[in-house]
């Protein structure tokens, strides 16, 4: 199966597609960050440039992005990406 992960290079993302290569499938990550290797893609965290065509050839495609919870500290970025963050870390 090829399988494509928006956020797969992050902490779930990693373990995910960890286990789907182990199981024999073919994975590709969407990445904010640079990309390492053929099967990491970078993309834009908002458009589908560069990896938008690539939704048609796959058998599933999984969205686990998030923001890392070590920016919800700050309140500057909590205002910007608040609905991301847990609420808890804010009472």
């Amino acid at each position: 199966m090829r399988v494509l992960i928006a956020g797969g290079s992050g902490f779930l993302g990693t373990a995910l597609k960890n286990v789907l290569v182990h199981n024999s499938h073919e994975v590709f990550a969407l990445t904010r960050g640079s990309s390492r290797g053929r099967n990491q893609i970078h993309w834009d965290g908002k458009t589908t440039y560069g990896w938008g065509h690539l939704a048609n050839e796959m058998d599933a495609v999984v969205n686990i992005t998030g923001f890392g919870l070590e920016h919800c500290w700050k309140r500057r970025t909590f205002s910007t990406y608040g609905s991301t963050c847990p609420l808890i870390f804010w009472w």
